[in-house]
């Protein structure tokens, strides 16, 4: 089957400077219901990571326990209804470093002894037992789409695309406190309509704080100094109009990515393909790529909302970062009621389309019942190149 969800990644890379410093029970709770899928080698005992001619037999032993137990959850035709190719399991490591390793150091000091060889075995580990974890829960959302595929047709919210902006800046309640705007990348008229999206809210409150984050900005670049080498080279034009509007209406703005991650930016994971030959994909790519990078991004977040406990956030990310059922995604992490989640694609390559077989389909979709829009993965979706009509 082709890729469910590819057209969702996000460019960009950064780095999670403490993994034991994650947000809050809730991405406490969803790691612990990951790490579940991880089956531990025969014998494993926690003390024994500290002694170092052990560490690369036994995190060998669990990356390769973790490789096969994401095939005990679904067969292979399953998983790839499941999962999207950067989801899936890998078998190894490129172009390793003594930066990443130091990274996967402050992650876990326990593995203070470990060579580099063993922390690509633990990184292997990390990402399989994620997709393993991602597995299960994907087929939870699947069963939900499906059963209340019904629900879904007879209670969405549809309109014209030309009335986007207007009628889905009207959707979003006066008690939302973050706006997450998922995009698919480099795409022109997206942009175009997340701009006029953006000023439609922003006309609705004309009296709020409103700060706006986006992943395509690294966090050490102030945008007034950022503006000018954007119009003049030409390049990212599309994102220059949107930064350039927030710039100009007074907004704060900061971006989500961090520089530090360039250090590591050409680490690659293995992914074995049905012919046996095998592909490799940036890490920050990944599955367990993008949960380093969210993870990152909620505590660059949290700190501005302590800081701003009132304030309108305005989240611009890709759809892979922001959907309500993305692994580890960002609006999950907030308040349901007090979050919106737009949605602007190209073309509808997304897990609702997939799972209920294109039955819950429209330029533009959405839903005012909060049950229904975390179980599509959205408040409201626009697909610029509809070929079909409006209903």
């Amino acid at each position: 089957m082709k890729k469910i969800i590819i057209c969702l990644l996000a460019a960009g890379l950064v780095w999670l400077p403490s993994f034991s410093q994650a947000q809050g029970s809730v991405w406490k709770k969803r790691l612990s219901f990951y790490k579940t899928a991880e089956i531990k080698p025969a014998g494993f005992k926690r003390s024994r990571v500290l002694q170092e001619k052990q560490l690369n037999k036994i995190l060998k032993a669990r990356a390769e326990a973790s490789q096969k137990n994401i095939y005990k959850k679904a067969n292979q035709q399953d998983l790839k209804i499941l999962l999207d190719e950067l989801e899936m399991p890998v078998v190894g490591v490129k172009n390793w470093s003594d930066d990443m390793s130091f990274f996967f150091y402050k992650m876990h000091p326990a593995l203070k002894n470990a060579s580099n060889k063993a922390f690509k075995n633990y990184a292997l580990a990390f990402h399989n037992r994620l997709a393993a974890g991602t597995v299960q829960r994907r087929k939870k959302i699947q069963a939900d789409m499906q059963a209340y595929t019904q629900q879904l047709i007879e209670q969405s919210v549809s309109f014209k695309p030309e009335e986007f902006a207007q009628r889905a800046a009207e959707m979003v309640p006066p008690g939302v406190k973050q706006i997450l705007i998922g995009e698919e990348h480099d795409v022109p008229e997206v942009s175009a309509y997340i701009l006029d999206f953006i000023k439609a809210v922003y006309a609705r409150n004309p009296n709020r704080r409103i700060i706006y984050f986006t992943e395509f900005v690294s966090q050490d670049v102030a945008f007034a100094s950022m503006l000018p080498m954007l119009r003049f080279s030409g390049k990212d034009a599309a994102y220059y109009r949107i930064y350039d509007w927030v710039y100009k209406h007074s907004f704060a703005a900061h971006g989500l990515e961090n520089p530090a991650v360039s250090l590591s930016n050409d680490v690659e994971l293995l992914f074995k393909q049905e012919d046996g030959t095998v592909q490799a994909h940036s890490l920050w790519q990944s599955l367990s790529g993008i949960y380093l990078r969210n993870t990152s991004w909620l505590q660059l977040l949290m700190r501005y909302r302590k800081k701003y406990p009132d304030a309108l956030f305005i989240i611009h990310t890709g759809a892979w970062h922001s959907g309500y059922i993305m692994p580890f995604s960002l609006a999950q992490a907030f308040n349901p009621q007090e979050t919106f989640v737009a949605h602007f694609m190209r073309k509808d390559c997304t897990l609702i389309n997939e799972f209920t077989h294109g039955l819950v389909n429209a330029p533009v979709l959405g839903w005012t019942d909060k049950k229904l829009a975390r179980i599509a993965g959205f408040d409201v979706q626009i697909l610029t190149d509809w070929k079909g009509s409006a209903k």
